[in-house]
């Protein structure tokens, strides 16, 4: 029987999210903990755990939720990397796409199928009130049969497999080359107290996350382009 790691990782579910994606480029060394909210997350993040969340899409730019909670408390990024993301339209049952009246899907993955969304569903409904969109499947698993057979989600075809739904479109993401950037991080005090005396300033071992985002195609600042020459 393998034996648990102690480093626990905090991050949004359930299993079958984008973030359990990204969970799965740390390797098996996390015990993982799944969350149903941002602010469930960085409230779960304390003692000598660890928190995973998105940070940046390629289309939609910063993840404002994310964003907001990192600006308002003091955390230090451990990690920070990219995954691809590639988005699918799901059902219980098979059904024409002329005749889904519900789609199930947090704001930020509609923002990404914008064009997919225009061209075939326009008269769907939208009900955007997921943190993730594994809880956007769960949710179309818990209708009733009337409602489902019209009601559709978008997510990843990993959380498909997870909840036995079909998948009725392929790579609907406005950008076939889409992606989410992610960043591994620590209260900063634990982090400190785990053998660094002063804070790092940079590199891959932690970096401080505030003002560390800028909007998508913004240049450097003319001294740090200076600094670099």
């Amino acid at each position: 029987m393998r034996r648990k790691s102690g480093k626990k990782l905090i991050l949004l579910g359930p299993d079958g999210s984008f973030s359990s994606m990204a969970a799965d480029r740390l390797g098996k060394e996390y015990q993982r903990r799944y969350v149903g909210s941002f602010s469930a997350l960085f409230y779960e993040v304390r003692g000598d755990s660890f928190g995973l969340i998105p940070i940046m899409n390629k289309i939609v730019g910063p993840i404002k939720m994310a964003v907001k909670f990192l600006k308002k408390k003091r955390y230090l990024a451990v990690r920070k990397f990219r995954i691809p993301i590639r988005m699918a339209l799901v059902v219980r049952r098979r059904v024409a796409l002329n005749e889904i009246q519900r789609v199930y899907a947090p704001l930020i993955v509609k923002k990404q199928c914008r064009i997919f969304i225009k061209k075939y569903l326009p008269a769907a409904a939208f009900y955007t009130d997921f943190a993730s969109s594994s809880l956007a499947f769960k949710k179309i698993v818990q209708l009733k049969r009337e409602k489902a057979y019209c009601s559709a989600a978008i997510g990843s075809e990993k959380a498909a497999k997870i909840f036995k739904l079909h998948v009725l479109a392929r790579n609907i993401q406005d950008d076939p080359h889409d992606w989410t950037e992610f960043v591994l991080f620590q209260k900063r005090r634990i982090f400190l107290e785990q053998g660094l005396r002063k804070e790092p300033r940079g590199g891959s071992r932690g970096f401080p996350l505030r003002g560390g985002l800028r909007k998508r195609g913004a240049s450097p600042s003319p001294s740090r382009r200076a600094g670099r020459a």
